[in-house]
């Protein structure tokens, strides 16, 4: 299905847009979507913003043009901004506008209608292509999923199917809301959710806790000094990473670091029996010996806190993590929304994680502790 769509490559086409998004109010619609590649990159690299407003949609060119204007516009806007799966997206977003030095780094009003749908109780793991197939008819062509988006010129297939990602979002919208009725807590739940979601995305990078978030390091809670070499290791990788603008796992592993922090390898041989990989070895392993040996020789006195994964239920108490989920998904059920809000794996494990340490968990703040109320009524 062709739509109607204007490539802006020019800067006074990127001027122009910008004053459209400008005369938006709050009662009109934005669609947002981007397309952009970070496979080897710690930084995505925007290859294409398509927006539409006012029934038309704009391919806005980042690579021929400058688009801090359009960004700047978007930040400002009264509109609410329409996505899909746009966890990214927004992430995208927020480091142009970090890039263009705006003091606003996404918009204030944000809708992803994929989330959304989990709000209202449906099927939320489809893709655009299949919810709008599913829900509005409307049959969009695949071939261009895996396309080179970094490649120029774009052909005419890859503009119309850009153009398509946002062209349906307003009345994806409109199907979505009719299922909520006036005042429906669940919508006001999904706005404090976005709000959570958008803060998350525009989020600075805290180099000191990256290792509490490392898969697999909760085996080695007790063990003080694993967690300081563990800490310095992912601190100088996000570093190496940031300042090469390589991505984290083209340098080490997730599983790697586990291995490095408990191993101290001295030499590339024992760099491979941390299951780094062969070219991250031929590439980095110098510097990942010499953060190995750095890492030796720090000392600190205040414990650190245990990884995240530390206090997940696992083979001694699976039990209680299946009794929190089964309480879990009877809430959601109640109340008309999708049990993966209330009981991912994430969630239930940062339940048990928190009430370890002494700390309010995600089920008990916001929308979640008025959705569930007290989560240890489960063990009661």
């Amino acid at each position: 299905m062709d739509v109607r769509y204007c490539l802006t490559d020019e800067a006074h086409g990127t001027t122009a847009l910008a004053a459209l998004i400008r005369e938006c109010g709050e009662n009109d619609f934005i669609g947002l979507d981007t397309e952009f590649d970070r496979v080897k990159t710690y930084y995505p690299i925007l290859a294409l913003v398509q927006l539409k407003l006012n029934d038309t949609c704009y391919l806005l060119d980042p690579l021929r043009t400058d688009i801090a204007p359009v960004i700047a516009a978007l930040c400002d806007t009264e509109a609410t901004v329409l996505l899909f799966s746009g966890d990214e997206d927004l992430e995208v977003l927020s480091r142009e506008a970090q890039k263009a030095g705006l003091k606003k780094n996404l918009p204030a009003r944000i809708v992803d209608l994929q989330y959304l749908a989990a709000f209202e109780g449906a099927d939320f793991q489809k893709g655009l292509q299949a919810t709008l197939k599913q829900d509005l008819g409307i049959e969009l062509d695949k071939s261009q999923t895996r396309s080179d988006w970094l490649s120029r010129p774009l052909n005419s297939e890859q503009l119309q199917y850009a153009a398509c990602d946002v062209a349906y979002l307003d009345r994806l919208y409109a199907f979505r809301m009719r299922n909520f009725k006036e005042h429906d807590i669940r919508f006001t739940w999904f706005l404090e959710a976005m709000l959570d979601k958008a803060t998350q995305a525009a989020a600075q990078v805290r180099p000191e806790e990256l290792y509490m978030s490392v898969q697999g390091a909760g085996d080695y809670a007790l063990d003080q000094k694993f967690l300081l070499r563990l800490r310095y290791l992912c601190k100088k990788r996000y570093e190496y990473s940031v300042l090469h603008n390589e991505a984290l796992n083209r340098v080490i592993t997730g599983r790697a670091l586990v291995n490095l922090a408990k191993l101290t390898p001295a030499t590339r041989q024992g760099l491979y029996s941390s299951h780094m990989h062969r070219e991250a070895v031929r590439q980095h392993g110098d510097d990942v010996l010499q953060w190995v040996s750095e890492s030796l020789k720090l000392t600190e006195e205040t414990p650190l806190a245990p990884p995240y994964d530390a206090y997940a239920p696992g083979r001694s108490d699976q039990s209680r993590g299946a009794v929190l989920k089964k309480f879990l998904t009877a809430k959601a059920e109640a109340v008309g929304i999708r049990p993966e809000l209330l009981c991912s794996k994430k969630i239930i494990n940062d339940y048990f994680y928190n009430a370890t340490v002494n700390k309010p968990s995600l089920l008990e703040r916001g929308w979640m502790k008025e959705c569930v109320g007290d989560p240890k009524k489960a063990f009661a």
